[in-house]
Parts: C-alpha cells; sequence; structure tokens
C-alpha cells in the first residue's frame, strides 16, 4: 500500500469518526433540550382556574373522558349523549360518521347541555370528509407524501382548522406520522406520507403548525409508531418486532421532531413491542414504560396524551374493563377516549383514588391541562356554530383552490419516453382510451376530451380473457392509447381492487402501440405492473376521485406540469423519491377564477347579464369562455337552442362563429404563409392570385385588404341574383350590407312577394354539376363560386378622395384573400387550416362543414331563413355568400364552441406557440395583431379588430381593453378577444340571429362588451 494510500484511509477514518461523534453530540443535544412547550398550556387564567374550581371531583375525573357522537344515527343516540353531557359533564365528544349541519345543530345542543364547555374533536386527517359528508376532502396522506412543497401541507392544515372552527371542533386527531415501512399495513397504509422519516417529519410538522397556528389542537399519532405491522389494532393487538434502536431511529424520529416544536397531543397506540415493554399482551397504551417513561419523561411531552379508542380489540381483548381503564390513567394518558359505561368507568377512577392506587394531585394536574386547552382553543368565548351559510363557508373557492394544488402537486409522473407527456403532434395520433373498472365515460376521460379527438372504450376489471382480446381487436387500429385503471381499492387486502389479468391486456397492447398508463390507486399497486419496459409513460394518481381524474387527464396533455415524488418503494423498478418534475404547462388549464386572483363572485353578475338578455329575446342562448394566464377560470352556457326551450345548451355545443372567420382562419393562414415567404403583405393581390390581374382588384395591397381599407364596398347580396323577384329589386341590389341589416325584417319586405329559385341554378338534390350544398336539400352550380369572384372583380371600388382608399369593412377582401391562400397551398381553405391549425392544437369543433363530423343537434340553428334557403340554418353557414361557396370562405364559415376557438386565442396569446408547438414565429403575431397607422381614421390591425382609441366613435371592445387588445366580432352573435397586457381571453358565442336576423337587440343593449367591463372590473382593472 502506498503511502498516499495509508494517509487518505486515514483520514477517511478519521473524518467518518468525528462527523459520527458530531451526530451523537448534536442528537443528545436535542433530546436533552426542553422541546418547545405546547403553546395551550401557556394559559393559566382566572377563567381557566374558575372552572378547574367549579368542578367536583367526580367532574374533574369526567373530563379526562371524550365520548362517540354520531350525527347520522337517530334521535336516541342523540338523547344519549346529551344525558351523558348533562348528567356527568365529561369532557368532550369525538364525532364521527354524519353531515356538518346535523352535527352542528347536535354540538349546540349538547353544548348547551354541558356546565363545562366540551371539546369537541374528530378524526379530520384527510379533512372533515373523512368523517362528514358534503365537506372537502383532502389527499389522503400517502398522496401528499408525494408533494415536494411543504407549505402546501401547511396551508391544508390552515384550511382545515378554519373549518373545524367553522363547525365547532377544537381537535383534530390529525396528523398520521407512523413511518409506513411495511407495505402490508392494512390500517395506516395510505393514512402515512410515506416510508421516508424525513418526509413524515417535514409533513406531519407542517399539518400540525397548521393546525395549531389556528388554535385547533392536533393530535399526532399512533404513539410509538404503527407503520411497521401487518396487522390491523382495530380487530387484534399488532406485534411490532423492531429492535430498539430501530424503533429510536425511525419509528419515534416524526415524534421526537414534532414535540420539540410545540406539538399539542399525541395519540396513543394498541401495539404490543416487546422491546420497550416485554409484559405479555400490554398494549402500549397500557404502558407506563412507554407512555410515562418514554413518551413524558425520555421524550420531554407535556401536551395532551390521548388513548386510541377504547372500544378496539387492541385494547378491549385483554382484561376486565375496570383493570384496563385504570392501567391506562397509571399509564400516563390524559385523555380516554371512547371508554364503555361511563358511570363505571368513573365511579371506578374514584374507587382507585379512594384506595391510593391513583393520586388525586394526578386527577387535578391532568384535569387542568383540559381546562387550559378550552381555553386556549377559544371554549371561554363561543360554544355554538352559527348554521347558515354553512355549506357555503365550508366550500369557499379559497378552500376549492388550496384542496385542487394539494391533488395538482402529488400526481407522479414516473416514466416518460421520449417525453411523450405532454402528448404532442396531435395531428399524428389516432387516439384511443381504455379505462378498466367503468362502464361508462368517466371524469378521466371527459378532461381528455378537453384536449383531443378521441374514442373511448371501457372494460369491467372482472372481465374474462377473451374479453380483453376482443377489445385488443377493436384498438388495432390507433397508435396512442391512454389506459386508465380506475374504481380501484386503497386496501392490501383487496388486492387495490385491480384483477391481475388486466395487466395482460396492457401488456399485450404496450406490445404493439404507444401505451400510457394512469393508475388511480395505492403506491404499492405499481408493484403490479411486471414489464414497466413496455409502457412509454406510467402515472400514477394514488387515488380514484373525480377532481383527480381532471386533473392527472389535464397533466397528460400539458394543462398542468408533474410535480409529485413517490413517498414509498413500490418495488424496484419504482422507488422512494422516483418522479419526473416538469417545469411548465403547454395548453390551457382548467381551473377555478381564483387561481388567477378573480374572486368567483365577482364573475356572478355575468350570469345576470345573460338571463336578463334571454328573457329579454336578445338570443336564445350562448356560451362565454374566460381564460385567464392560460387557465379557463369560467365556461358556462346559458338557456336553450331555441326560443322552444327544450334543448339546453351545452358547452360541447358548437357555434357559427360568422365573421371570426377572417381571423381565426384566413388571417391565421396568411401569417404562416407570409412567414415562409409565400405571400407577401406590401405586394399586390394580383402576385398571390393571377386572375385578379384582369381588373382593378389585382392592383390592391394585400396589407389593404387585410385592414379593410382596399376600397371594396363591404357587401354584395350574391344570392339575390339567383331568386325571383329579388334579382330585380333596384331598393336591395343596389345596397351595402350595412344597409340590407338595417331594413327591419327581409322576411316582412317580402312577405306578400313570391320568392323562387331562377331556373339552372339549383337543385334540390346533387347531380351532374349540382353538386356544391347550400343548405339541407339545396345544391347550387359548382361553377356558381367562380361567378362570385367575377363579381368582386367587377365590382366598383369606393375612394375617399383621389385614389385614397377609405376604411371601410370588406367581406370581399377576405373572400379573395381566402381563394389566394388556396391558390398558394393548392389546398381548399378548410384543409389547410386544419392540417396546420386546427388538428395540432387539438380543436376538435373548430372548423368548417361541421356536419361531416357531429350530429345535427349539436349545433346551433341560426336564422329561419324564408327567403333564400327557406329553412332554418343549422349545420350550415348561416351566410349566404358563403353557402354559395360550398361553406367554405375567408370571410365566413367556421364553426367551434367555446373552448377549442380558445385554444386559437391562447395560440395568439402565446405569441404564436401552443402544446409544445410553434406554429407562427413571434414577430408575426405582434405585427398582425398591432394597430397599422397608414390611415388614421383605420384602427385596425392586419385582419384583427382593435380597440377604438377616438372616444367619439363606439369601440368593439370593452373601454377597459387595452390598445394592445384585439379580436373579432362575428354576425351571428359572436365575440373573441385577446388581451396580451392582461393575459387575457375573453369569448362570447351566442346565436342571436335565430329566428331572424334582423333582432339586433345584441348590440343595442351592449351584452357582449357588458360581460366584458363585469370581467375587467373582477380584475380591478376598471
Amino acid at each position: 500500500m502506498s503511502n498516499n494510500m495509508y494517509f487518505k484511509n486515514i483520514f477517511t477514518i478519521l473524518t467518518t469518526i468525528v462527523l459520527f461523534q458530531l451526530s451523537i453530540n448534536s442528537s443528545i443535544a436535542q433530546k436533552n433540550n426542553s422541546a418547545i412547550q405546547p403553546s395551550f398550556l401557556n394559559d393559566s387564567t382566572h377563567w381557566v382556574d374558575s372552572v378547574f374550581n367549579s368542578l367536583s371531583f367526580e367532574e374533574r375525573i369526567a373530563q379526562l373522558i371524550m365520548v362517540a357522537g354520531f350525527s347520522n344515527k337517530d334521535l336516541k343516540q342523540t338523547e344519549e349523549l346529551t344525558a351523558l353531557v348533562h348528567n356527568y359533564n365529561i369532557g368532550g365528544v369525538i364525532f364521527f360518521q354524519g353531515g356538518p349541519q346535523r352535527q352542528a345543530a347536535i354540538t349546540n345542543l349538547i353544548q348547551s347541555s354541558a356546565r363545562t364547555p366540551l371539546l369537541i374533536g374528530i378524526d379530520g386527517e384527510w379533512g372533515l370528509a373523512m368523517r362528514l359528508d358534503s365537506t372537502l376532502c383532502y389527499p389522503k396522506q400517502m398522496m401528499l407524501g408525494a408533494i415536494s412543497d411543504d407549505s402546501l401541507i401547511y396551508q391544508m392544515g390552515v384550511d382545515i382548522a378554519r373549518q373545524c372552527k367553522r363547525l365547532g371542533i377544537q381537535i383534530n386527531f390529525a396528523p398520521v406520522i407512523d413511518i409506513n415501512n411495511n407495505p402490508k399495513n392494512p390500517v395506516i397504509n395510505m393514512r402515512s406520507f410515506g416510508e421516508d422519516k424525513m418526509n413524515v417529519s417535514r409533513k406531519g410538522l407542517s399539518y400540525m403548525k397548521g393546525l395549531q397556528d389556528n388554535r385547533i389542537l392536533s393530535s399526532a399519532k399512533h404513539f410509538p409508531g404503527h407503520g411497521d405491522t401487518d396487522a390491523d389494532s382495530h380487530l387484534t393487538l399488532p406485534v411490532i418486532n423492531q429492535t430498539a434502536h430501530e424503533l429510536d431511529t425511525m419509528e419515534l424520529f416524526p415524534f421526537r421532531e414534532l414535540i420539540f416544536k410545540g406539538l399539542s397531543g399525541i395519540m396513543v397506540a394498541h401495539l404490543f413491542i416487546p422491546r420497550l415493554d416485554s409484559t405479555p399482551n400490554r398494549p402500549s397504551s397500557l404502558s407506563p414504560i412507554i407512555v410515562n417513561d418514554l413518551l413524558k419523561t425520555k421524550l420531554h411531552f407535556n401536551g395532551l396524551v390521548y388513548t386510541d379508542a377504547l372500544t378496539m380489540k387492541g385494547f378491549s381483548t385483554y382484561g376486565k374493563n375496570k383493570d384496563l381503564i385504570i392501567q391506562a390513567f397509571l399509564a400516563g394518558n390524559d385523555v380516554l377516549l371512547m371508554p364503555d359505561n361511563i358511570p363505571n368507568v368513573i365511579d371506578d377512577l374514584c374507587e382507585a383514588v379512594h384506595d391510593s392506587i391513583i393520586s388525586k394531585e394526578e386527577i387535578n394536574k391532568r384535569c387542568y391541562k383540559i381546562i387550559q386547552a378550552k381555553y386556549w382553543t377559544g371554549l371561554n368565548k363561543s360554544v355554538f356554530v352559527t348554521k347558515d351559510h354553512l355549506y357555503e363557508d365550508l366550500h369557499s373557492p379559497e378552500l376549492i383552490l388550496q384542496q385542487q394544488k394539494l391533488y395538482e402537486s402529488s400526481i407522479t409522473l414516473l416514466k416518460n419516453e421520449n417525453e411523450i407527456i405532454p402528448v404532442k403532434n396531435l395531428e399524428k395520433l389516432k387516439i384511443a382510451s381504455l379505462v378498466i373498472g367503468y362502464k361508462d365515460k368517466g371524469e378521466f376521460q371527459k378532461t381528455m376530451d378537453l384536449y383531443a379527438d378521441m374514442t373511448h372504450f371501457y372494460i369491467d376489471r372482472a372481465s374474462t380473457y377473451f374479453q380483453f382480446d376482443s377489445i385488443a381487436k377493436l384498438l388495432k387500429n390507433y397508435n396512442l392509447i391512454i389506459a386508465g385503471i380506475v374504481n380501484t381499492d386503497i386496501r392490501v387486502n383487496k388486492n387495490f381492487g385491480i384483477n391481475d389479468s388486466c395487466f395482460y391486456l396492457f401488456d399485450s397492447l404496450a406490445r404493439k402501440k404507444t401505451v400510457i398508463l394512469d393508475m388511480f390507486t395505492n403506491p404499492y399497486a405499481l408493484a403490479k405492473i411486471k414489464n414497466p419496459e413496455l409502457y412509454k409513460a406510467i402515472i400514477l394518481s394514488y387515488e380514484d376521485k373525480d377532481i383527480i381524474q381532471n386533473l392527472s387527464a389535464q397533466l397528460i396533455f400539458g394543462g398542468i406540469p408533474a410535480k409529485g415524488l413517490l413517498p414509498v418503494t413500490a418495488s424496484e423498478q419504482f422507488c422512494l423519491g422516483n418522479g419526473i418534475i416538469q417545469k411548465s404547462s403547454v395548453r390551457l388549464k382548467y381551473a377555478i377564477p381564483e387561481e388567477t386572483g378573480i374572486a368567483s363572485s365577482s364573475l356572478n353578475c355575468i350570469d345576470s347579464v345573460v338571463s336578463d338578455a334571454i328573457a329579454k329575446h336578445v338570443f336564445p342562448g350562448c356560451q362565454i369562455l374566460i381564460a385567464k394566464e392560460g387557465k379557463v377560470i369560467y365556461w358556462k352556457s346559458f338557456g336553450h337552442h331555441t326560443y322552444d326551450r327544450v334543448q339546453p345548451v351545452k358547452n360541447s355545443d358548437i357555434y357559427d362563429l360568422a365573421s371570426i372567420t377572417k381571423i381565426t382562419a384566413t388571417t391565421a393562414a396568411i401569417m404562416k404563409l407570409s412567414e415562409q415567404n409565400k405571400i407577401k403583405l406590401n405586394k399586390s393581390l394580383s402576385s398571390v392570385l393571377p386572375g385578379s390581374s384582369r381588373s382593378d382588384k389585382g392592383k390592391l395591397i394585400i396589407s389593404d385588404l387585410l385592414q379593410h381599407q382596399s376600397g371594396l364596398v363591404s357587401f354584395i347580396p350574391f344570392y339575390m341574383s339567383t331568386i325571383t323577384p329579388a334579382n330585380n329589386d333596384e331598393n336591395l341590389m343596389n345596397k351595402s350590407s350595412s344597409d340590407i341589416f338595417t331594413i327591419k325584417s327581409l322576411d316582412n319586405y317580402y312577405f306578400n312577394k313570391s320568392i323562387k329559385y331562377i331556373e339552372g341554378y339549383y337543385s334540390h338534390a346533387p347531380y351532374n354539376y349540382f353538386t356544391t350544398q347550400v343548405a339541407d336539400s339545396l345544391y347550387i352550380l359548382k361553377t356558381y363560386t367562380d361567378s362570385i369572384i367575377r363579381k368582386i372583380y367587377a365590382s366598383p371600388l369606393q375612394f375617399k378622395k383621389k385614389q385614397v382608399p377609405a376604411y371601410k369593412y370588406s367581406d370581399l377582401g377576405f373572400i379573395l384573400l381566402g381563394k389566394a391562400v388556396e391558390k398558394i397551398t393548392k389546398q381548399t381553405l378548410d384543409q389547410y387550416v386544419d392540417s396546420v391549425f386546427y388538428k395540432p392544437l387539438g380543436a376538435t369543433t373548430l372548423g368548417y362543414l361541421p356536419l361531416k363530423k357531429f350530429e345535427k343537434d349539436r349545433i346551433m340553428p341560426t336564422e329561419n331563413d324564408l327567403i333564400f334557403r327557406k329553412q332554418v340554418i343549422q349545420g350550415y353557414v348561416h351566410d349566404p355568400t358563403c353557402a354559395m361557396m360550398g361553406g367554405v370562405s375567408g370571410h365566413a364559415g367556421l364553426f367551434s364552441n367555446a373552448n377549442d376557438l380558445a385554444k386559437m386565442m391562447q395560440l395568439f396569446l402565446n405569441k404564436g406557440t401552443y402544446g409544445g408547438t410553434r406554429f407562427l414565429d413571434t414577430a408575426t403575431v405582434d405585427n398582425f395583431t398591432s394597430r397599422q397607422t397608414k390611415f388614421a381614421d383605420n384602427r385596425r390591425g392586419l385582419g384583427f379588430d382593435k380597440p377604438e382609441t377616438d372616444t367619439t366613435k363606439k369601440s368593439p371592445a370593452s373601454s377597459f381593453a387595452p390598445p394592445s387588445s384585439y379580436g373579432h366580432s362575428g354576425f351571428t352573435g359572436t365575440f373573441t378577444w385577446v388581451d396580451p397586457d392582461n393575459q387575457l381571453i375573453y369569448i362570447f358565442l351566442s346565436n342571436r340571429v335565430y329566428p331572424d336576423q334582423s333582432n339586433n337587440k345584441l348590440v343595442e343593449m351592449n351584452v357582449r362588451t357588458n360581460i366584458q367591463d363585469i370581467i375587467y372590473k373582477a380584475m380591478n382593472c376598471h
């Protein structure tokens, strides 16, 4: 051995010894140093003394007793509980199953019967919902163990404390700080923060402080540690066979940490731990060695010590009740939880004092401590629960927001090969979702529908191999399968509710297909995945609740990033600490307003505005979406498809966007083509549409067309030349679109005139040259689109003065630009924008010709057209010119629901990116959405409308909308607006033209901008 190696080894050994000694010294110092005293012990006041002195000795004993209460049982149980309180003045009640309103009523009843205010407790490990219906349910502690940010656990403690106080509860028997180092543990398991003592300690401390900082007593459990057992103390006496060293360094570690930080209470478990107390069959709850010597003396715990429930078999099986009760007191427990036969318990303890088995001073000392706790929790001031608005207070948006943050931060991405999550390249995927455990679409699949087009399959978890093979055959044409295991069971002894054969199906699919596996179950169930290498991605979602299914689906598509880390080791492949952390989201998230700093209540006025509008027949129904900071915070549908109120509007329903097409299809296409140098904004129309060179339209500049300042007339009623007598009516043929639309009603105008189609233009069935569908059972000559273009070329240009075009809104320019896009791309406009934008966006409903993809009853009807198409227009474009062009044009023709339109608007707001893909360059978006200043009277961007800066003119948007904002409106009653300054998207969709387009109340009542005003006021932008 070389000298260098020799000295190196000596140095390593010495360093190790020093570090070990420092560790021991630090540990000894902490143990010897007095722990922070529970804060309630500092409250020795006149009230405490007065209450204590008012109690008889028997009542002081009774103060050490907590009995069980239920709000889901009959009146007899309530009467018995009230009698116990009234007759014996017991110390407290721990409530179990029931509901908040019922519990509030019983709490008020028993508190009014109590001479000394009662301590009310609850097992609220995952919130009040552990025991009570109609309350918020937080993640179980194993799921919380996956969270990296412990401040979220603290806030959960704060929120649960507030809910407890609202319901008149002073003790939450939480947190569980058992270390679950036995995967087969039947009673702790998901109730533990995990197997890592540091993680358990940090999270237990955070939970504890959240409760106690709000004057709710916490009770850490189950001392000295219930994690390393495969037995349930409710049913038997579990045995912990760890050595004293193992117990000290592992099981006791979290208790020591919390005690040192001022823990107010500890619950002692019913366990047999021979290395601590070898007395045969002596539960830890009865052991003075464990409670008095270890907990109180060695660990310096001065807070309240509670027994676990004395009705449990781990306690009650091993002796007579009288002896056990006395032993429990002598062991050092301050509070006897749920003993049988309260009168006998009081008598037995009195007798033990009389016989000098128990000292009177010890009774007084423990009673005084309980009175101090009552004072600290505020029982000297108020004991009654106000029942008004109780449900609302327990479900405030602020509470719901924090609850969602916990679930969102827990979901764990364990495998992500080639970064398949978030799912990208949607246009290349044929997606199927396969859920085992449900027979119908659940929240998981419903949420995925918000992001992409897919087909859903379901199979029962008890299905046979034959049924699995049948499903596999149905999936053969899909190239991405998102598999979910739902309707599970967290219990180990129930096999987690998962049939092992389901992995036969998943594995067989994963050998041939790309499979993403999402498991809504206990993390130990990961051990069932024998071939994890087959899967492209594996997600653990821990619990099977709607909120988790929703968030997990959002994670798969990038609405939220993955943040969780595995809190236990499930197998060699899935170990403690595993988890892939993602930095940010890439698609829209679905959240509540509070997540963006907006109060939900401040948006309630929207509902009133809409309800009033529907009542006044402004429109039969509408759909409104608000997205802020990339989060959809408001998406509601109102009213019905028509005024007959038969079919309510749903969020999935589809609207005719009308002129929103101009920005969402044509302008977007030109933006893309301009980046590719296939179209130049400063060039003439003839450079991209050669046919226009035969007229003066060929000299029009493309940017002028986009800004509506090319001199084109606004509108030509082409359909009138194909019907009689309208084709000879100079009163209409010479009017612009704005004039046409101000006529009170075209239906009334022609009420007494016989309208007929001119022969040679239309057919009621497709044949020969009549192949362009205008409406149901109405087809026009396929060459008529060319006639429309020729008429546009022949139309006069209107100038402000010598060859200087005025700003005049025109459909015609966008009709020509749409044709230019088709000429350049050699695709129809609908095919081009669908392939370049809508499919990659996952904007399933956004597109032309909706009847090719969707059922008719999902699409809003528009006008009852009595003149031209002679039918209610539903599923066909409302705009007559676009209809005559087969439903595809640059100025109209797009349909969508609000959600899919929002994806396109978010692309613009993101400066050209969405879903992890760049669609457009930042500079392009900035240029097109900026006001162009060539003409002072033109507020427009390139294609996009902008706020009016001239206060004498009416603006298309709210007066609060900043100059940077942009959007467009549609004739059918639609509106979309993007505000980059506030990262805001506002979408309003209606069919105000039903049944008659002359209904102009939407504009007259300013409904769309009034709603936009409400949004800005909610953001405090007024």
